[in-house]
């Protein structure tokens, strides 16, 4: 069934990503396994966006320049190589969430490719928004505070802030404290709960559409 669904195997590898990076965070071998995860999920997000043309061209050059630039920082830990990474990673993931979101609302009915690839995007719009708080951590060390006062938050721990944003739960134990911080985070909840609310109602209104086809 993986096979035959690229967009399972998106979902697939985007869950196995928020699930073991913060598992493998603080061992030896945690900057091989990430940079493994996120391998993985560029890889399906090819796979699942694959076509012709332009898209599949740019999609492949940015997955190839990230893989080329997380090798550095994993084998020279340095600090450039991290930084590029991550920003080519969110221009990749957005281009994704494009030709996904694309995919989605020209679908005329709903099929096993559309459900798996619209969880995908709200996972993809949670990494990236990770991603993008560990950038401004980075550049303005003391963005975010946690209530256990920890000196600096891993990636680890932004994939959990970010989730934690995107869905309105907010625990509280990391906060925004940066004005920078606190727009990016706002941001997410309200981009977050649009993407809900308007998806849903185009999944639920392209199933009606079909099955009154189908009665027809």
């Amino acid at each position: 069934m993986i096979r035959r669904s690229p967009s399972l195997l998106l979902l697939i590898s985007l869950v196995v990503l928020l699930l073991v990076t913060p598992q493998a965070e603080g061992r030896a071998f945690s900057a091989y396994v990430v940079t493994l995860l996120f391998a993985l999920v560029l890889f399906s997000a090819l796979r699942a966006t694959a076509g012709s043309g332009w898209h599949r061209v740019l999609a492949t050059g940015l997955g190839v320049l990230w893989l080329c630039l997380s090798v550095w920082n994993t084998t020279a830990a340095n600090r450039s190589a991290e930084l590029g990474s991550q920003l080519v990673f969110m221009s990749f993931a957005s281009f994704i969430i494009t030709l996904l979101i694309r995919r989605i609302v020209s679908a005329d009915r709903v099929d096993f490719e559309v459900v798996c690839a619209s969880p995908s995007v709200y996972l993809l719009i949670a990494i990236i928004w990770a991603v993008s708080y560990n950038v401004i951590e980075s550049l303005v060390p003391g963005s975010f505070a946690t209530t256990k006062g920890d000196p600096q938050i891993d990636l680890a721990g932004f994939l959990y802030f970010s989730l934690t944003t995107i869905t309105t739960l907010g625990y509280g134990d990391i906060t925004p404290v940066s004005r920078g911080a606190r727009s990016l985070a706002t941001l997410e909840a309200v981009v977050g709960q649009l993407y809900v609310a308007i998806f849903v109602a185009r999944l639920v209104g392209l199933y009606l559409t079909t099955s009154r086809r189908s009665d027809d």
